[in-house]
This record gives C-alpha cells, structure tokens and sequence, in this order.
C-alpha cells in the first residue's frame, strides 16, 4: 500500500579457513595445511516464492554435504530449510531451494545460506592406495565428528517485497456502490485490503476479498459505506507484496447525513505480517 525501501545488503564473502585439505579421490583429509570451501547464490534478494541457486565448490570430493538456508516467519520464529546430497568429483555441488510462503520479508534477522562439507582430517600417513578409504564411512564420520564437518561462508540473504497490481472498476460513487476490487501477484498467506479516507490513512474500513493461493490473486466486492464525503483511496497488502493505492471519490448523498465511522487499520499484522503505514 505504501512503498517500501530495503536497501540491499552485500553477499557475505569472507572464506572459512580450516585446518585441513583433503586428498583428492578421497574425501579424506591430511593433516597440517589450510583449505577454504564457499558456497554462492546466484541471485541474494529474492521474494516468497522465488527459487534460487547455491552452487558449491572446493576440494572435498565425493563426500556427503548439507546446505542450510535460515529464516525468520510470519510469526517471528526462526525456521530452517535444509537440503543435502553428495559432492562430484570435484568437490563441487549445486541446490536449489525456494523461499517459502511464511518466510517474513524484511525481518529483523538476515536471513543466510550456508554448507556443511564432510571433509575429515585423517592420519598423518597417505590414505592407501590398495584399500582405499571407504567413502560412506567417511561421510558418517564427519557429520558426527566434532564440528560437524567443514561450514563453508555463510551467504547472507534478503528476502524483500514483491510489487502487485491492485484494481478497481469505480472510481467514484455515493454510499452503496458496489465497487470490484481485485489484485495479482499475491505472495504469502494472507491479505489485508482497507477503503480509507486520504486525510485519515490510520483509519478505515475493512474490504473482505478471498484469497486464491494457487492463483496467487485474490478479489471480493465492496459497498461503499455511508461516510463522510471526499478523496478517499483502497489500499492493499498480502505477506509477501504491496500495492499502489487505487483513488475513490465518495459523492455526497443529498439529504442524507453520513453515519459510517471508520476503524484503526492496523500497523501490524492483520493476518500474517500485513502491514499498512499512514
């Protein structure tokens, strides 16, 4: 409903330096030299709903992996997402993952994405080159082993809003007019449209419109109450998208003296993080 600035944060890119490197063909490590494994993403300001890439790359080849991205909800509880899978034969991996609809935008705490490698450190002798070590075994005993692994860089991420079109069929009337009120690209769980007077946007009255989450869109019809005449304006906002204000004109009824009184809208959450600002 109102526009939203969200200065976009830099992609972490500091490297994790570790303890060990691995011998390549293993996954085993030998002791007594420094090793760095990243991780990027190829797209850190994403919306609900959005799918991104992180790809991974260093040394640790054939060994098992996990990518963790975290995340605050609508509720402001942390969550985590996490993916796992086994590196190629060059230590590299590739995953996907796709913000989900209770992922709050422009939480307080960034979001990240960050890997967990298992890259053990093994004797100081070369691993055997007629009994190889065995992989799997390998893998289990890293993610059990103190640390967990090798934690790569961890990606800090922004989740923003997206930007709806919101619509109306009237953009004038007197009191009980049926106005069709409609709006595309509606991320999230939920959303929250208000017809308010523009001198007042802290007050109005609430617009019931149902919400088609597989469509994304949502619609409802409204009858213009029997306030006080002037500009007035419908505002929108789902979990995840804003919208431009869509103007109304409310036409004074002669003879008739208004009676309608608007309410608080609210500047929290109506249903989910739906935020309205005067």
């Amino acid at each position: 409903m109102r526009a939203r600035s969200f200065v976009s944060l830099a992609t972490a890119g500091a490297l994790v330096s570790l303890g060990a490197v691995v011998s390549a063909g293993t996954g085993v490590a030998s002791a007594g030299q420094t090793q760095t494994y990243t991780i990027v993403v190829d797209d850190d300001t994403v919306t609900l709903e959005q799918t991104f890439t992180v790809t991974g790359s260093g040394p640790c080849t054939n060994v098992g992996y996990t990518v963790t991205f975290a995340y605050t909800d609508e509720d402001d509880n942390p969550q985590t997402i996490t993916h796992e899978g086994t590196t190629d034969g060059e230590g590299g991996f590739v995953q996907e993952f796709t913000v989900p609809d209770d992922a709050q935008p422009e939480s307080d705490t960034e979001p990240s994405v960050q890997a967990n490698v298992a890259c053990v450190a093994s004797s100081t002798s070369a691993p055997s080159t007629t009994n190889p070590p065995n992989t799997d075994l390998v893998r289990n005993v890293a993610h059990k082993a103190a640390g967990g692994g090798v934690n790569s860089n961890s990606v800090t991420m922004n989740i923003v809003f997206a930007t709806g079109v919101l619509s109306t069929d009237k953009t004038s009337g007197r009191a009980g007019t049926v106005v069709h009120v409609s709006g595309t690209n509606c991320l999230g769980t939920s959303v929250g449209v208000f017809f308010f007077q523009n001198s007042d946007p802290n007050n109005g009255f609430a617009v019931p419109v149902t919400l088609n989450t597989s469509a994304n869109t949502f619609a409802g019809n409204y009858t213009i109450p029997n306030a006080t005449p002037g500009a007035y304006s419908f505002g929108a906002a789902c979990s995840g998208t804003d919208y431009n204000d869509r103007p109304f004109t409310l036409l004074a009824t002669p003879g008739v003296t208004p009676t309608a009184t608007p309410s608080p809208i609210p500047a929290g959450p109506v249903v989910g993080p739906v935020r309205f600002a005067g």
